[in-house]
């Protein structure tokens, strides 16, 4: 027999019991929970939020501190926090080596809501509102807004404001006799008098959604469209005869001699992105950017660590902006089923604009001094056994 194998065979033998003596954690090494980790902030205020690593690097916890948090100690090296050897879901953690790291976040770090986007019924009023329908009351136009709960019924006011209806309506009286027809790939909107001949037409232009419905008021000279464009767009307008305004089209708010009392618009959104710079409710196959890499704030005792990947998150409610690894460090809404996100750059350092959809509405925010973050390193410790 060849005697280096033996011998490599041999030494593989003996390295085995050694290996098992290392992966023992003695007890006078090892912490009991709650475990004492103390650390170094770097020079900035703000929150802390510090992560808990196991032995392959998985984040099993995340401790968050407010400025000037009562759990957290101060000593002569830095701040103390203890950790109850516990994960997120509340179970006790194995015994073996683990470290911990994080961030500060600055106090100036800012999330603002800026806008809704592509659905109106959210925007102004608040409903999310997937698809709707035309009704009329006895003494009022209105709507059936589908929502992903139950249907909203809602009556619309001769201001424009929307009044939420109790009950679903009852059929009310007709008005003036409505109907659409196409005139050359153009609708037009036309009033028909007894005989049948039409006595009046509104024309919508033809880069405007085009009417499918309309509903005649039976207490005014007005009427309700439910119009359709590309991309799904629909459109919901009251529109109310002003006999006194001349004739003209401007902005989308007066056609010919009618006025624009009530506007709504939905479009479908759920693969909403960023196309040439700009939101846009359908990006295609391609999914958006939801990362953004940023500078850090530097810190002497880290001098390798000089910038950030945030990425977005659902955290169910809710959404957030968390580290590479996993730590959440900025809370962008505490509510909403999000699925969808987009971040991009904004006009200055350390600004950036984070889009959210949850395939019914996408949300705006204006993110501030996202610089204004800094790394730290807490060092590593070994948690006892249970049982010990």
């Amino acid at each position: 027999m060849n005697p280096v194998p033996l011998l490599i065979l041999l030494a593989v033998l003996m390295l085995v019991p050694a290996r098992a003596q290392e992966d023992e954690i003695p007890a006078e090494r090892a912490s009991k929970p709650p475990v004492a980790i103390t650390f170094t902030p770097p020079d900035l205020d703000g929150r802390i939020a510090l992560g808990i690593f196991d032995a392959a690097g998985r984040l099993v916890r995340t401790l968050r501190f407010e400025p000037g948090s009562s759990d957290l100690k101060v000593d002569t090296n830095g701040y103390i926090a203890t950790w109850d050897g516990r994960d997120e879901r509340g179970t006790a953690c194995g015994a073996g080596r683990y470290s911990a790291r994080g961030y500060v976040v600055g106090a100036d770090v800012k999330v603002e809501g800026e806008a809704f986007h592509f659905n109106d019924w959210m925007a102004e009023d608040r409903i999310p509102a997937t698809w709707v329908k035309l009704c009329r009351w006895p003494n009022a136009l209105g709507v059936e807004i589908e929502t992903s709960a139950a249907p909203v019924f809602a009556k619309i006011r001769s201001d424009g404001a929307l009044d939420i209806a109790t009950s679903p309506p009852a059929a009310g009286p007709e008005g003036a006799r409505w109907m659409i027809l196409d005139d050359h790939g153009q609708k037009v909107v036309v009033q028909v008098g007894r005989e049948g001949e039409p006595e009046r037409a509104l024309r919508v232009a033809k880069d405007e959604p085009q009417p499918v419905e309309v509903l005649a008021s039976p207490t005014e000279d007005a009427i309700l469209l439910r119009e359709t464009g590309p991309g799904g767009v629909e459109r919901v307008r009251l529109l109310r005869r002003n006999a006194s305004r001349p004739a003209e089209t401007k902005d989308g708010k007066v056609v010919a001699d009618w006025e624009v009392v009530f506007e709504r618009t939905l479009q479908p959104c759920a693969n909403f992105g960023i196309a040439d710079g700009k939101l846009v409710a359908d990006a295609g196959t391609v999914p958006p950017a939801d990362s953004l890499t940023v500078s850090l704030v530097g810190n002497a005792l880290q001098p390798g660590k000089t910038s950030l990947r945030f990425k977005a998150i659902a955290t169910n409610p809710g959404s957030a902006l968390v580290s590479p690894e996993g730590i959440e460090l900025i809370e962008v809404s505490a509510a909403g089923g999000w699925k969808r996100f987009a971040l991009a750059g904004g006009a200055g350092a350390g600004e950036a604009k984070i889009f959210q959809g949850d395939g019914i509405v996408v949300e705006e925010f204006a993110l501030r001094q996202l610089d204004r973050v800094a790394a730290f390193d807490a060092g590593s410790f070994l948690l006892a056994p249970a049982a010990q």
